[in-house]
């Protein structure tokens, strides 16, 4: 072959490869063949005495567990959102486990840009979990690995059942990712050495191990659920509601800030505005007219 046709051959090639690129990243939307699976949600609600009431969301996909794909990150966004808008809501309550991420979508992700947008949903969607105005505490029942876990870690607290299918992994690398987004509250949660044995070589815990490294606040068996949700929400109910959301608050300013001296300042500049409204004043009046009270009947 000519030098002069090498040339040409090179040159059609590079132009070949550069036409693909570009469709690549502005491809049309049917070119995605990810599968757009059923999702659902429902809310329940249970009254409390004090007023407002717990919400109880759960959602379904196509599967026995539900999976993170767009659709269902959409649908649960704005779930969250309308329940945040509520302000009768007391406490939320995640009542579905994701499993988590949707393979058959993650696996038509062809370019970078389009990893980065899925990622930053899953963000989303974590964020939006932890910036709820109320706490969050996650029901596990089932199997919880990758995103799953990551929308876990968001929530402010996570009671699971025991079952040999609850299960807590995360086997991003197993499939050449790293854990990205909300994994970077697991070392927080259980301590930088167990967290990076559980990133490094995606590690499977039971629920046991899960209770023990500090991931889960309590293990129940499923027949005695409908009494532990009885006694959060019952805890729930004994606080007051303007204070829960003042510590909510401040704890995402500890998170994002820390406990040093801007943490520290934060939390005074709450202190002060929750005697604005009166309730703590009138709150430790009743507590000091309660002990003064069982002080005389011990009389």
């Amino acid at each position: 072959m000519s030098l002069s046709a090498q040339s040409l051959l090179a040159g059609v090639s590079r132009l070949v490869s550069l036409h693909t690129r570009l469709w690549i990243r502005q491809r049309p939307a049917w070119f995605h063949a990810h599968v757009q699976r059923h999702f659902s949600t429902q809310v329940e609600r249970t009254g409390l005495t004090s007023g407002g009431f717990a919400a109880h969301l759960f959602f379904y996909g196509s599967k026995k567990y539900p999976i993170l794909n767009p659709v269902a990150i959409e649908r649960l966004v704005d779930e969250l959102g309308k329940l945040d808008r509520q302000h009768e809501v007391r406490v939320l309550f995640l009542r579905s486990t994701v499993v988590g991420a949707d393979i058959d979508h993650m696996k038509s992700l062809i370019h970078s840009d389009d990893a980065v947008a899925f990622i930053r949903s899953v963000d989303k969607l974590c964020s939006t979990v932890q910036d709820f105005r109320v706490p969050v505490i996650a029901v596990i029942d089932g199997p919880c690995m990758g995103a799953g876990m990551e929308l876990a870690a968001s929530c402010d607290m996570r009671i699971a059942v025991r079952d040999e299918t609850t299960v807590f992994a995360m086997p991003e690398t197993k499939i050449g990712i790293p854990s990205v987004v909300q994994a970077s509250l697991l070392p927080g949660l259980i301590g930088w050495g167990r967290a990076r044995q559980l990133l490094y070589f995606g590690e499977t815990l039971d629920v046991t191990q899960a209770l023990d490294v500090g991931f889960l606040n309590e293990v129940t068996v499923r027949a005695d659920l409908p009494a532990v949700l009885t006694k959060w929400e019952t805890w729930v109910d004994e606080a007051e509601p303007r204070a829960v959301m003042a510590q909510k608050a401040l704890m995402r300013t500890w998170e994002r800030e820390g406990t040093d001296r801007a943490g520290i300042e934060a939390s005074i500049r709450v202190f002060g505005e929750a005697f604005n409204s009166g309730i703590p004043q009138q709150r430790m009046a009743d507590y000091a007219r309660k002990l003064k009270a069982a002080k005389k009947q011990k009389r």
